[in-house]
């Protein structure tokens, strides 16, 4: 049951409105044709690489205040902010997909962002521990109805010249997502065995690979790269209700995402800020300022500056374990 949860956790944080939607699919992958697939599964095995060293690492760094002090040292202030910014970026392009899901749903576009908002608001401040059963509820939800949406689609072999770039734009990816994974999992990883650690990364990052290659088919498919949502195009195809109730799995998607970066950035703030309740508000208002940049822009734009972070924090991180490990072998020959 623990390994359920656990596996919950980081699908509600991985499966966000970038990924539900089929956006984040189609920018970092299906526009590279028949290397997508390829290059889909090289991200989730360096995706599930780098949700064990972090899951790991939980062990003895309990918060990501630890890792950074840990880590970086004198650049932990830099790395805090550059921690937030990468939040900051998603909480906008999660309020941003929820004004177009809005529309979708034939509703003004601010209803749905207010809703998120209020509906974020209470399950974080309210009881975050909810996050775990709010999560065991949603992941199935959402699995279904995109299961529904793409599977069954014919495999098409696409063309394309840049296999390399490809493999590179599938591993950035991996890395941008690590950003939010990776805080999150040391907050909450701690409390878990290796094993199910162990089990809940691998059978997260399996499921992520098998979505993300049924997507991909049916993005390739019907050609839809440069939609903005190519989920809920593929959902109206089928009609009115199949396209609503994709919509309201986009959106529960989304949902379950800002609820994880809003309970680690409001910790973020809390250091600063003293009421709690403040310390979400100002990461949600910020957000709501990049959200006007539109979903598809910060998909296919800002993201990667999150995706170059993420290479950033990961390299160092494993530069500093090396060489505390070489000064801990010298120290136990020399003794």
């Amino acid at each position: 049951m623990r390994v359920f949860v656990l596996t919950s956790l980081i699908l509600g944080c991985f499966f966000g409105a970038g990924f539900i939607s089929g956006k984040e699919i189609s920018a970092y992958f299906s526009i590279y044709g028949v290397y997508s697939y390829i290059a889909i599964i090289l991200s989730c095995i360096v995706l599930f690489f780098l949700l064990q060293f972090f899951l790991n690492m939980s062990v003895r760094l309990k918060n990501f205040s630890q890792f950074v002090r840990y880590y970086f040292g004198k650049l932990g202030g830099v790395v805090d902010v550059l921690f937030a910014i990468c939040l900051l970026i998603l909480v906008g392009s999660m309020l941003a997909a929820s004004g177009e899901v809005s529309v979708s749903l034939g509703l003004p576009r601010i209803v749905l962002v207010i809703i998120t908002i209020l509906l974020s608001i209470r399950v974080v401040v309210g009881n975050v521990k909810s996050l775990g059963r709010l999560n065991t509820i949603l992941v199935p939800i959402m699995l279904v109805v995109v299961g529904v949406v793409t599977i069954g689609v014919s495999v098409v072999m696409g063309h394309v010249d840049h296999i390399f770039v490809g493999m590179v734009s599938g591993v950035e990816y991996a890395f941008m997502n690590i950003i939010t994974l990776g805080i999150f999992m040391l907050e909450v990883g701690g409390e878990y065995t290796a094993r199910q650690r162990f089990l809940s990364a691998l059978i997260s990052c399996v499921i992520i690979c098998v979505v993300m290659l049924f997507m991909n088919n049916a993005i390739l498919y019907y050609n839809l790269q440069d939609v903005a949502m190519p989920t809920l195009a593929l959902a109206q195809k089928y009609g009115v209700v199949v396209s609503s109730v994709c919509s309201v799995a986009i959106w529960l998607g989304l949902f379950s995402t800002i609820t994880s970066l809003l309970y680690m950035l409001a910790n973020y703030f809390h250091r600063y800020i003293s009421s709690y309740l403040i310390s979400v508000l100002m990461p949600l208002s910020l957000g709501a300022i990049i959200s006007v940049f539109g979903f598809g822009v910060i998909v296919s734009y800002i993201y990667s500056i999150i995706g170059i972070i993420g290479v950033f924090i990961v390299i160092n991180t494993l530069i500093i374990d090396k060489k505390n490990t070489r000064q801990k072998s010298c120290i136990h020959i020399y003794d």
